[in-house]
């Protein structure tokens, strides 16, 4: 969202074939609810999901327990939520 590193440096790949994952950062909590007030971001995120993670099936976004900035970033950005209880 921030452009800070490119998409290539931070996915990481698995072992196994079609399992890829990209990392948390604990420096995303210090901008959280900035980026959560910015009208743009709301669209950058569904931007980056539909462009770069068109090749999988499904994209796993594990967000914090609560409605912060990050979180409603993501439910704008999804086709669907799963909320364990």
């Amino acid at each position: 969202l921030t452009n800070s590193r490119p998409y290539d440096k931070i996915l990481h790949k698995t072992s196994l074939e079609y399992l890829d994952f990209i990392p948390s950062d604990t420096k995303i909590l210090d901008s959280e609810e900035r980026l959560g007030q910015v009208v743009h971001n709301y669209f950058r995120l569904r931007e980056i999901a539909r462009s770069k993670f068109n090749i999988y099936d499904y994209v796993i976004i594990d967000c914090p327990p609560y409605l912060g900035g990050i979180t409603r970033l993501v439910f704008n950005a999804v086709d669907s939520v799963v909320i364990p209880i």
